[in-house]
């Protein structure tokens, strides 16, 4: 369904049948995470040349998130309700289930574009 190049991981919202899509590279417990959010139109895999380069880094995670209904993140029932707030939440608890869970909490970096840079503003406004 997607052309990325790294592996498919799946990430269940709590509370639906919905799950998000992600690619990751780095250790599970680096101290630093990138997370990067796609724009309407793309998809994880415009952030490739972020994780092909970032293998080879000690101490960072990169992770690139599919939003929902797109690459291989699950639609919404009935394609409908597709809005900010659906993806702001979405986004809210994939970074606190997915990202900062374990003994030390990782600093946490958000890289995007298009609609995935003004999510990042959200996400950052909102903590």
């Amino acid at each position: 369904m997607n052309s990325a190049a790294f592996a498919t991981q799946f990430f269940q919202l709590p509370n639906t049948q919905r799950r998000l899509a992600y690619s990751a590279v780095g250790d599970r417990h680096s101290p630093e995470v990138l997370l990067c959010l796609p724009g309407l139109l793309e998809t994880r895999a415009s952030f490739d040349p972020v994780l092909q380069a970032a293998q080879s880094l000690s101490g960072l995670r990169v992770v690139a998130l599919d939003l929902c209904g797109r690459g291989d993140a699950d639609p919404l029932p009935n394609d409908q309700g597709y809005a900010m707030s659906v993806y702001l939440s979405d986004v809210h608890q994939f970074i606190q289930q997915a990202l900062m869970q374990g003994a030390t909490q990782p600093r946490l970096h958000l890289l995007g574009t298009s609609m995935g840079g003004i999510l990042s503003m959200y996400v950052v406004s909102d903590n």
